[in-house]
């Protein structure tokens, strides 16, 4: 269990003397000489490692530390989500809400097999449309208002592992990534639009899922985010990125070739050294984009190593930012690479504060961490 004080990092000033730095190129030229389905071919430039500046996507850098405290002691980040100017994280057992500056403000239900209780915080759905906040657990979903006060549970027929809200006000939900049975014939879903009752609006099958002697299925990260006025997500172990629309249209958005590099096999009951192999193959882990450029996160094997790729929407040139991130050249603070964009364009990052200590032991934000304190937010504008 980590203890001490957990660190958002935002791009823009406060906390801890935030600086701003004028950056060349920071607003994107939204003029497109390409047009999508993108064609993105990562098996060539994996090797190769073209260190880019921070600057060059943002111009503001903000550090929030989340407060660290007996109440609300977090063991990973699981979940987290922007409400109403405040900042809600999950570590998959508890739901903590914390202000814009980090300060702890209470914890959201609690964990339990009461009425209004959670067994697990499987996903938190920001309904921004209606001002309510979805938490989506084992057999339901718990309502909350605009202050976090509960309203409602609501039973669900399917279990739900991560979601939003999407632009035309249904829910777009995460089903899990089942494997298919060797012969098995049927249709394997990935994700679900719901309403605001859970009520199935339709399913979306994956076109090619795992094929495996195991009857089961794997929790893994699914790249799928909203960009303006659409959905975009990409099934496990796939390599096409998908438009979803509100007519449920569904059009290829970007083909990610990783050719031979591709992580493509079951890895249910295969041996260490078998594992060991796999630690040369890659799998998409996460999407996210801005007007642009696409920011792409693979994952070496089933290792915690990253490598992260910058896509330049304008010209399709792609960039291999290497294994940290971006070079933060704003402050000299850690690397930096988006896990997700807010529809405000902050670009959102969390890291443990034992990484800020090793990556940037002398900056000042060091000076407040202990190597136990709950993990680091980071966001850039």
């Amino acid at each position: 269990m980590m203890v001490g004080m957990c660190l958002v990092l935002i791009v823009s000033s406060s906390c801890f003397g935030g600086k701003r730095k004028p950056a060349d190129d920071v607003k994107a030229d939204k003029e497109v000489s390409i047009e999508p389905p993108y064609s993105i071919n990562l098996e060539k430039i994996l090797s190769m490692v073209t260190p880019v500046k921070l600057s060059e996507v943002a111009g503001e850098i903000r550090y929030v530390p989340l407060e660290t405290s007996e109440s609300c002691l977090l063991k990973r980040v699981h979940e987290l989500a922007f409400f109403n100017n405040t900042i809600l994280v999950s570590d998959f057992s508890n739901l903590f809400q914390f202000d814009d500056r980090g300060k702890f403000i209470k914890t959201i239900g609690q964990n339990g097999n009461g009425p209004r209780d959670y067994v697990n915080v499987n996903s938190i759905v920001n309904d921004d449309i209606r001002n309510i906040l979805n938490v989506f657990t084992s057999g339901k979903v718990n309502r909350y208002d605009k202050d976090m006060n509960y309203l409602e549970s609501i039973r669900l027929v399917d279990r739900y592992y991560g979601g939003l809200t999407t632009p035309w006000g249904s829910y777009f939900m995460y089903l899990s990534s089942s494997f298919k049975l060797v012969g098995d014939t049927s249709t394997v879903y990935s994700f679900a639009e719901i309403d605001t009752s859970a009520k199935v609006i339709g399913k979306i099958p994956n076109p090619s899922p795992i094929v495996s002697t195991y009857r089961g299925m794997i929790y893994a990260p699914i790249p799928f985010y909203k960009y303006e006025k659409t959905v975009r997500y990409m099934d496990y172990g796939n390599d096409t990125l998908f438009t979803f629309s509100e007519n449920g249209d569904r059009r290829p958005y970007a083909i990610c070739n990783l050719g031979s590099m591709k992580r493509e096999v079951d890895t249910h009951g295969f041996t260490p050294g078998q594992m060991e192999e796999l630690s040369s193959k890659v799998l998409m882990e996460n999407v996210c984009e801005d007007d642009r450029y696409l920011y792409l996160t693979l994952r070496w094997g089933v290792t915690d190593n990253m490598q992260y790729i910058l896509f330049d929407k304008r010209n399709g040139e792609i960039r291999n930012v290497g294994k940290e991130g971006m070079v933060n050249d704003l402050d000299g603070g850690i690397p930096f690479f988006p896990r997700f964009i807010r529809e405000d364009g902050t670009k959102v990052m969390y890291v443990d504060a034992e990484y800020i200590l090793e990556k940037a032991p002398s900056g000042d934000l060091a000076s407040d961490l202990k190597p136990d304190d709950n993990p680091v937010l980071v966001l850039v504008n």
